[in-house]
This record gives C-alpha cells, sequence and structure tokens, in this order.
C-alpha cells in the first residue's frame, strides 16, 4: 500500500448540485453498510471523495483505512468492559456505522465527574433491549481520575 496526498475536495457548489440531484433520484439508493456505499460509490460518477461519501471525520477516515472492521461480539465485549480506549471507540463507531444503526443505538450518555459516558443498545425499540455503559478512556477521563500517561 502507498500513502498519497488525499485529494481536494469538490467546491461546495458541486457538492451541493449533487446532493440536490442525488435527492431526487427515485427509487433512492438504498446504502446501509460499507460495501454497498462503496460499490455505489465507485459505479455512480459523483463529485465526492471516498472519506465525504461514508461521511467520516479525518481521525475516523484513518482508523477505517487502517484497522480491520470488528464483529457484533467483538462490539460487545468492548461496550461491555466498561472503559474504551479511543482506538476501541473508533473499532464501536465503524462497526455502528457499517450496518447496524437500524437495529442498535449508539452515542453520548452525558459526563460526569468520572468521565464522557457511552452506551451501546442491541435491539433497539424491542421488548428486550440489551443495554451497555462505558466510559471513554481521554484525557478529560485521565484528569478526574488522576491517571498519569
Amino acid at each position: 500500500v502507498q500513502e498519497i496526498p488525499v485529494p481536494a475536495p469538490a467546491a461546495p457548489e458541486t457538492v451541493t448540485a449533487f446532493l440536490k440531484q442525488f435527492r431526487s433520484l427515485t427509487p433512492h439508493p438504498v446504502v446501509h453498510d460499507f460495501e454497498a456505499l462503496t460499490r455505489w460509490w465507485l459505479n455512480n460518477p459523483n463529485p465526492l471523495t471516498y472519506q465525504q461519501a461514508l461521511g467520516m471525520s479525518d481521525d475516523l477516515y484513518r482508523h477505517f483505512l487502517s484497522h480491520p472492521l470488528i464483529s457484533e461480539d467483538e462490539a460487545l465485549r468492548l461496550a461491555r468492559k466498561g472503559l474504551v480506549t479511543e482506538s476501541e471507540y473508533n473499532d464501536l463507531q465503524l462497526w455502528y456505522f457499517n450496518g447496524h444503526t437500524m437495529s442498535c443505538w449508539f452515542g453520548p450518555l452525558g459526563v460526569d465527574g468520572i468521565g464522557s459516558l457511552y452506551g451501546l443498545t442491541f435491539d433497539y425499540q424491542t421488548a428486550s433491549p440489551t443495554k451497555t455503559q462505558f466510559y471513554l478512556l481521554d484525557d478529560y477521563y485521565r484528569v478526574m481520575n488522576h491517571l498519569t500517561e
């Protein structure tokens, strides 16, 4: 693998025109996971960079390119640890965005005197959801818990 410079994103007016045209398509393209989105992006002319099509921040995109995607069992195991590193948090985000947004809920629950608290709920909006909560091991958590690196 060779690293190349990141291509410059399209001009905002080009992206706006593309999105307006994209939203008018019927039937709307259905892309629930990264594989379907990648196939769509490769096979349809568009002004978006791959990162823009995926809708990822620079850090998350870099993580996406350099780490394998985790399984559902691994996502549950990480969340049940109670404390996840920033890299593990990125793994959880990528797992969630890769086709699990319809059946699960993942997001921030708040900040307290311990750290930033997040939740992951499997079987969301069903009679028997599986809820887990965890803290993010970031700088705020280290300061609040008097941890040194």
